[in-house]
């Protein structure tokens, strides 16, 4: 401003005649300039997408003082036919909302993995008693922990990562990642392949595997694979 004073007359007068509280230049004039400029750039922004598809990168980091924040950038495809990355605005948030709940939901279910419980009940729904080990140990959680609380209660019922399918794809990476170790610990000795048959609950046929070997410190090492389903349990069928 006092570089723009000393090259313009007409602003050096108003400048030089104006009261100290009139002269536009407080932070908090400023912060509400920059939002003003803010909005216009993202309405042509959104002038510019226009209908067309359109995708929203978020990151996370830290300010200075230690804050959390969701810096929000969209992306599209213009009419000339080129991509476009824009930003759109830093928001400053208590936590991490998203990795939070995933943290808590991913601990819940090591911990009934680590234990051997069962997930489910036969009945889930809002009002039973009795919700089955997975949603119970999420209600406690929840009831313990004041930031998870918070993300459960403003979240979207459909955006709560609780639903069964999303437990199957955590507890398959899970599996995933649990074979590689024990294959990492394997390395290239030789092993055996361990079978059983039993029936499952609704009674079902399934073929359990369990991998036998010894490791690098000689110790007889047991671990189990999977469990496969099987249409039946003959000889023909396991191998």
């Amino acid at each position: 401003m006092n570089f723009l004073v000393n090259y313009n007359e007409d602003i050096y007068k108003l400048w030089k005649n104006c009261r100290g509280n009139l002269k536009l230049t407080s932070p908090d004039i400023q912060k509400d300039i920059v939002k003003a400029v803010a909005t216009v750039t993202t309405q042509v922004i959104l002038n510019d997408l226009g209908d067309d598809l359109f995708a929203i990168l978020i990151d996370k980091s830290r300010d200075i003082s230690v804050k959390e924040q969701l810096v929000v950038v969209i992306r599209y495809v213009n009419n000339e036919g080129k991509v476009i990355g824009r930003f759109l605005g830093v928001v400053h948030v208590s936590n991490i909302s998203a990795l939070t709940l995933k943290s808590g939901i991913i601990d819940c279910i090591r911990y009934l993995l680590a234990q051997g419980l069962a997930f489910h009940c036969n009945v889930e729904s809002i009002s039973s008693k009795n919700k089955g080990n997975f949603l119970e140990l999420m209600n406690f959680l929840v009831n313990h922990n004041e930031n998870i609380y918070k993300v459960c209660k403003n979240c979207r019922g459909n955006l709560k990562l609780t639903s069964p399918d999303i437990q199957k794809d955590i507890v398959k990476d899970a599996a995933t990642i649990t074979t590689q170790v024990i294959l990492d610990d394997l390395g290239d000795d030789l092993f055996a392949i361990l079978i059983d048959v039993s029936r499952d609950i609704s009674v079902k046929e399934q073929m359990i595997m369990v991998i036998h070997y010894v490791n690098n410190e000689g110790k007889v090492i047991e671990r189990f694979l999977s469990v496969i389903h099987v249409s039946n349990t003959s000889a023909l069928t396991l191998k």
